[in-house]
């Protein structure tokens, strides 16, 4: 199991590559636990759906413009 750090670079990298995915977060209409479901399913993150969950709700969701 790949430690904190790593988790949290591979579900911040999986969220700023998907523009899609970016620009909901920053609306906020995307479901935190879908989300979760995704990254861990797509991108093959090895932990579990409650830390990543956290990691996307810490996930800073300044605009573009800012």
């Amino acid at each position: 199991m790949l430690n904190v750090a790593d988790i949290r670079r591979q579900v911040e990298r999986a969220i700023e590559t998907d523009s899609v995915i970016k620009k909901g977060l920053q609306q906020r209409i995307i479901n935190s636990r879908a989300l979760d479901r995704y990254i861990l399913e797509a991108n093959g993150v090895d932990s579990t759906l409650d830390a990543i969950l956290g990691i996307v709700r810490r996930y800073p969701l300044c605009s573009e413009n800012e």
